[in-house]
């Protein structure tokens, strides 16, 4: 080996394909191009061999002049497009049994028909020179088939699933995407019942801190036994619990009331021995 694997990595100057040591033809338009003409030039080969053969059977079938083409076209064109229908049904994932079974049955045709056209009219006494060519003829049809399939197994992809397998996962693809949307349309629906929930407390809210700011300064906030100083000591407690957060100083800033007050409604008047409930006054 004139150079080494280091000397190649050394020298940058020197082309990447001398440091290759093997050729990848999984992924290579080139190497399959290769195989498609040859599989080409195999099949044309092999249909200009058999040609003369099949243009016996029309002897034979009495068939003269123009008509007798239609033997060997009816043939290798059934041959060929039982081979097309073949590559898309293997595309598409269907059965390629009917049409592989047309194909080999076009095919022992071609074969019946060569090998018969060297026995009947080949000039040869020896049997064995006839028999060899003979097989040899009926070779041409069976190696264009074989080369076609190989070609075919190598080129065209077959399906991961069957169309009924296609068919079942779209349907199961179809039933999620509907539950996705049932549970997205629940999920905003709920989304929607909270909101107007919220927006009823926030109304709620609004309306009893109106409601404050109207009661607060009336002389019947102050006097027992009123529906307005019910509301007033509802008010506190309510505060007191909720935005205050048990902190009776917080609850007198918020109303705008004296902490007396305050100590008076969240006790449950334990004051009003002390403060009198003549002195209840949301001001003083």
């Amino acid at each position: 080996m004139l150079v080494s694997s280091s000397t190649v990595m050394n020298v940058a100057a020197i082309p990447r394909i001398l440091t290759g040591t093997r050729l990848d033809p999984r992924s290579s338009t080139g190497f399959s191009l290769l195989v498609l003409c040859t599989v080409l030039i195999v099949g044309a080969a092999a249909t200009a061999a058999s040609f003369s053969g099949q243009m016996a059977l029309a002897r034979w079938a009495l068939l003269v002049g123009v008509v007798a083409y239609a033997v060997p076209i009816v043939i290798d064109g059934s041959i060929a497009v039982f081979t097309l229908a073949a590559v898309l049904q293997r595309s598409r994932g269907d059965s390629t049994i009917v049409s592989w079974s047309f194909v080999g049955l076009f095919t022992a045709v071609s074969v019946a028909g060569n090998a018969l056209h060297v026995v009947s009219e080949s000039p040869e006494a020896d049997p064995v020179r006839v028999i060899g060519g003979a097989s040899i003829a009926g070779l041409m049809p069976v190696s264009m088939w074989l080369v076609v399939h190989v070609l075919i197994n190598l080129l065209v992809q077959k399906p991961e699933f069957s169309p009924e397998q296609l068919k079942a996962l779209e349907l199961e693809a179809f039933h999620e995407y509907q539950g996705e949307l049932s549970r997205r349309a629940a999920e905003a629906e709920e989304d929607r019942r909270r909101a107007a929930e919220v927006r009823a407390l926030e109304q709620q809210k609004a309306a009893r801190w109106a409601e404050w700011e109207r009661v607060r300064d009336l002389p019947e906030a102050s006097q027992p036994g009123t529906a307005e100083r019910e509301f007033a000591e509802k008010m506190i407690n309510s505060t007191y619990y909720g935005e205050a957060k048990q902190n009776s100083k917080e609850v007198a800033r918020l109303l705008g009331i004296s902490y007396k007050r305050v100590l008076y409604a969240v006790e449950n008047h334990e004051a009003s021995d002390e403060l009198g409930d003549d002195t209840w006054d949301l001001k003083k």
